[in-house]
């Protein structure tokens, strides 16, 4: 019982670490296309 309690818990640790890597990269795809963005118009 206490090993399924333990992979449980690493579950939702891995879980919470999946949405923290998805806004991430999100983020990183937002901020690149603004750079994007201003370049050209700057261009």
């Amino acid at each position: 019982m206490r090993f399924l309690r333990l992979s449980a818990s690493f579950e939702e640790k891995y879980a919470s670490l999946d949405v923290i890597l998805v806004l991430s990269s999100w983020l990183v795809d937002l901020g690149w296309a603004q750079l994007v963005h201003d370049q050209k118009l700057h261009e």
